[in-house]
């Protein structure tokens, strides 16, 4: 899961480059950003678990979720002509 810098809601992250240094790039060559991870908890509804966090200061976006951590463990449907987003639950995953 990749966060923009300003959503970390979690008052134990005080400066997000404290956490483990890393780039990622996209489909444009050379557009690089620096992320840092940390361990969060990530509460959706009733369920809560333990994810890594991806935190970056130069993200465009509010919040960016990714595969792991957060798609793996949910059914996710968009729907943009209602502006809505379901989320269910695989069974059996952690």
């Amino acid at each position: 899961m990749l966060i923009q810098r300003r959503l970390r809601s979690c008052r134990r992250i005080k400066d997000i480059t404290n956490g483990v240094h890393d780039k990622i790039g996209g489909i444009v060559p050379g557009a690089d950003i620096d992320i840092y991870a940390h361990e969060v908890r990530l509460i959706v509804g009733a369920d809560n678990f333990r994810i890594t966090a991806y935190f970056s200061n130069q993200l465009p976006l509010p919040g960016l979720l990714g595969r792991t951590g957060f798609f793996d463990k949910f059914f996710v449907t968009f729907d943009p002509a209602a502006c809505a987003l379901d989320l269910r639950r695989f069974h059996g995953h952690n």
